[in-house]
């Protein structure tokens, strides 16, 4: 079992990985959420270039640009999700358990969205027969999404 001390919360925290089919619905709703949240702001502005720009064009970049670095830098962070999963219970660490990098997480959310599109969301498919639900994303990568179950702390802080 990985073990990690969350220093905000000084609680000793373990990472539990699941491979269920739960999971995969945890993750395409919390996936929903987070377009939501990037995708309703991007309509809006791209509204905005109406009379200058193809809307279309300007939605498609605002919303692929916001996505990608939302997505990024949130499961690069100390929170190891975006809010989708974050209010889902999934968190986003590397294939040892560790925090992701920021030119990991990148990678990650770069092949998830740019390939999305062109592949009609196929990419996705992997999710359903990998051990550990893992996407093409996640293979390039090299990461996994797992839940995270707080446990009480027995004792002093040791690393």
């Amino acid at each position: 079992m990985e073990y990690f001390i969350d220093e905000q919360t000084r609680t000793r925290r373990r990472y539990i990985e699941f491979y269920q089919f739960p999971a995969i619905i945890k993750r395409l709703v919390a996936f929903n959420l987070d377009n939501l949240i990037i995708g309703a702001p991007a309509i809006f502005i791209s509204g905005m270039f109406d009379l200058v720009f193809n809307r279309s064009l300007i939605f498609f970049f605002i919303y692929y640009v916001s996505i990608i670095l939302y997505t990024s830098l949130m499961e690069s962070s100390s929170w190891r999700a975006t809010v989708g999963k974050k209010l889902m219970g999934l968190y986003v660490l590397s294939t040892e358990g560790q925090r992701l990098t920021k030119n990991q997480s990148f990678i990650r959310n770069s092949i998830k969205y740019i390939l999305a599109i062109p592949s009609s969301g196929f990419i996705f498919i992997p999710i359903l027969f990998t051990k550990g639900n893992l996407g093409i994303h996640d293979i390039f990568a090299k990461t996994k999404v797992s839940k995270i179950y707080i446990e009480e702390f027995e004792g002093p802080f040791y690393k």
